[in-house]
């Protein structure tokens, strides 16, 4: 009887062990800080329309080489709305706030790879800044 409550006692004891190891891992997870990708270098420095381009000749390759990736894009302003602005008709790049910029001027702008809008021809970006 005292070998069965002493077996009891060990598994109980391994489980509660388990338990708390999970909870604390769990609380970590969501808790890490999240991804800045306006905060991180940029992988890659490309011209809008090459961009476009390689999203065109091949979208899945392209996709596979840029998405979630940050880059560094350069390209004339084409269309400019509050909060977002189109490179050389090929990349719309939104931005977290209101941005200025004026048209036909040429910038680079950093931001992460989101998606290729093959309706419209356009490489998207998010978290976009203004490079100097």
């Amino acid at each position: 009887m005292a070998a069965k409550q002493s077996k009891l006692k060990w598994i109980l004891g391994i489980g509660v062990v388990a338990a708390l190891i999970g909870a604390a891992t769990a609380y970590y997870q969501f808790n890490k800080p999240h991804r800045d990708p306006s905060q991180e270098e940029a992988n890659t420095h490309i011209s809008a329309v090459d961009l476009k381009q390689e999203f065109i000749s091949n979208a899945d390759m392209a996709l596979e080489k840029y998405i979630d990736k940050v880059i560094a894009v350069r390209g004339s302003v084409t269309e400019i709305s509050d909060e977002a602005i189109i490179l050389s008709d090929a990349v719309y790049c939104v931005f977290e706030s209101k941005t200025d910029g004026s048209l036909e001027s040429e910038i680079v702008v950093k931001g992460r790879v989101v998606s290729y809008d093959e309706l419209f021809e356009q490489v998207r970006l998010d978290f976009c800044t203004l490079q100097p």
